[in-house]
C-alpha cells in the first residue's frame, strides 16, 4: 500500500514484507502492578507470580530544551557510543553492516581506569 509513495531515490531499495498489529485499549487510571522504566514499583504492586506487570515506556526526548527534564530517579538504561569504528575489511560497502561491541564496567570514567572483575 505504501510502496507507491516512495521517493524516486528510494525506489531501488528492496521491499521487506511484514505486518504491524496494533491494539488500542481503554485502560483505567488505576493500573495494578505498574513499574516505571527503571523497574521501580509505582502503584499497587502485588508479589504474585501470575500477576501481569505493566511497564512504563520511556521515550527518547529530542534535544529541545523545553522538552528536557532533569532525572530525579535512577534510570536503568545503558547507552553505548562507540569511540571509533574500523572499516578496513569493508571493501564493497561504504558503511559497516555488523558491529561487535565489547562492554566493560569501570569504577570511574578516566581513560586509564581498569575494568571491574565479574
Amino acid at each position: 500500500m505504501f510502496f507507491s509513495y516512495r521517493p524516486e531515490k528510494m525506489s531501488k531499495l528492496p521491499v521487506i514484507l511484514g505486518n504491524l498489529d496494533i491494539t488500542i485499549d481503554n485502560v483505567s487510571p488505576e493500573v495494578p502492578n505498574f513499574v516505571n522504566s527503571s523497574y521501580i514499583p509505582m502503584k499497587q504492586f502485588e508479589n504474585n507470580s501470575k500477576a501481569v506487570v505493566t511497564f512504563e515506556v520511556e521515550e527518547f526526548v529530542p534535544c529541545i530544551p523545553k522538552h528536557t527534564q532533569p532525572f530525579t530517579i535512577y534510570n536503568n538504561h545503558l547507552y553505548v557510543y562507540p569511540k571509533h569504528l574500523k572499516y578496513d575489511s569493508q571493501k564493497s560497502f561504504a558503511k559497516a553492516r555488523n558491529i561487535a561491541v565489547c562492554i566493560e564496567f569501570r569504577d570511574y570514567d578516566d581513560e586509564d581506569s581498569r575494568p571491574l572483575k565479574c
